[in-house]
């Protein structure tokens, strides 16, 4: 499919040459054939450079289409419900693609952040051609809900019969003409999208707030960065929330308990521990006992609860709060 979209692109034949369209910013170029009479070129250049307007080099030089001329609706039906889909991980790679792609969008005004949403969607990265990526998103369930559009396409053999046969062509194409036509208020909502995790900004928020209240951190105290990391007892990692090895070799080492003060020990560790144990109410409910005088069961429960030390249990993949966007 990516073959035939890549045959099915506007482009040149002949040789082509750059022409700056501002001397001030150099950069900003168009391609203009080389097998033209002279005067009739300077006549192209004029007009280009008369129209440079007309042309965007970035995300930020499009105003958008006005919405009487153009608003996208989606009809959604009311009946429907929303879903959020399930938060997809990316590789290094596409994370940043999606990092500077989401950066443009907002700097252009054409995404904003928001924090809740009943409909939510996961990006879709795509390879170009070119070797770069593209951001989509998927809204098969939002498309699910909505009904389909019965604009008739474009007839492909009337549009290039149409465009045969003249002694001069010029090829152009819209700058990410999707974004150009903008989203009824109403329906922004719903095409909210889950962007990368964005540490860097994060932690640029939160030295802000610390500037404002004039709060230091203690840098000896401080790693950024890293993989994994222990936090109020509990092991941080991509993975989710995970038991603190130490903690599992505490509960490995200890011997059943023969006194009150000990069940009282170990019962503190449990606890800390319960995320950890399936069902563990019940397994400590004979260990509790025992602290309360009804001695009988207690080394039979310190065994149930008692992990086995491999593997480290975990408990979760830890559900953060998402940049969302619309």
């Amino acid at each position: 499919m990516r073959e035939e979209l890549k045959e099915c692109r506007t482009e040149p034949i002949d040789q082509v040459k750059p022409v700056v369209l501002d001397e001030k910013r150099p950069e900003r170029t168009v391609n203009i054939g080389l097998d033209m009479d002279p005067s009739f070129m300077a006549q192209l250049e004029n007009c280009l450079r008369e129209h440079k307007d007309i042309f965007a080099w970035c995300p930020a030089d499009m105003p958008g289409i006005d919405p009487k001329v153009a608003c996208h609706r989606l009809g959604v039906n009311p009946d429907a419900v929303p879903v959020r889909q399930k938060v997809r991980h990316f590789g290094a790679e596409r994370t940043v693609a999606i990092e500077e792609e989401v950066a443009k969008l907002k700097e252009a005004g054409f995404i904003q952040e928001i924090t809740f949403s009943e409909w939510l969607s996961n990006v879709v990265m795509v390879k170009k051609a070119n070797g770069k990526w593209r951001m989509c998103v998927d809204f098969t369930d939002l498309n699910k809900v909505c009904p389909k559009d019965n604009y008739p396409l474009p007839n492909i053999d009337e549009l290039v019969d149409n465009s045969s046969g003249y002694v001069v062509l010029s090829l152009c194409d819209a700058y990410s003409g999707y974004n150009q036509i903008p989203m009824a208020k109403e329906d922004r909502d719903k095409t909210a999208f889950i962007a990368a995790d964005q540490h860097i900004e994060d932690l640029k928020q939160v030295f802000e707030v610390l500037k404002t209240h004039n709060m230091k951190l203690n840098p000896t105290k401080c790693t950024f960065g890293v993989k994994a990391g222990k936090f109020l007892g509990f092991m941080l990692t991509s993975r989710g929330i995970e038991v603190n090895p130490e903690k599992i070799c505490a509960m490995l080492e200890m011997k059943p308990p023969s006194s009150t003060k000990e069940v009282q020990k170990l019962m503190g560790k449990v606890v800390a521990l319960s995320r950890f144990v399936s069902k563990s109410a019940e397994r400590c409910l004979p260990i509790f006992k025992t602290s309360r005088g009804l001695v009988g069961e207690g080394n039979g429960a310190f065994k149930l609860v008692k992990p086995s030390g491999t593997p480290i249990p975990r408990a979760w993949n830890a559900v953060h709060m998402k940049k969302y966007y619309q």
